[in-house]
């Protein structure tokens, strides 16, 4: 088996006692470490799991109750006419200088 080598930088309380339970235990160090590692990514794993899980379960029920999204576009739909977005464009004032530029704005225009 390949493996790879990789600093891990500790508190000198931590490392003290990982040297402690390695000399009870008559286990390395690296030992140790390794499968606390493995362990913690496992936790992590499974945590990470469920949460997606249960993101999907609420999107499922979403789903359910809005098949085709009918009330969600509708509610889009109407915020657009409703509010204000700071964020959409104006027209500067500025001619167009090129054909393609004076026929886009025709059709943009609809003239």
């Amino acid at each position: 088996m390949n493996t790879l080598q990789f600093t891990v930088r500790m508190e000198p309380a931590i490392h003290e006692r990982l040297k402690l339970v390695s000399e009870v235990t008559k286990t390395s160090m690296n030992q140790i470490a390794l499968e606390g590692i493995q362990m913690e990514l496992e936790l992590l794993r499974a945590k990470c799991e469920w949460d997606l899980k249960k993101t999907l379960r609420k999107l499922e029920r979403y789903k359910r109750r809005d098949p085709s999204f009918a009330q969600a576009i509708r509610a889009f739909a109407q915020a657009e006419v409703e509010n204000d977005d700071p964020l959409e464009g104006e027209l500067l004032g500025s001619e167009p200088r090129t054909l393609a530029q004076r026929q886009l704005r025709a059709l943009l225009d609809g003239s």
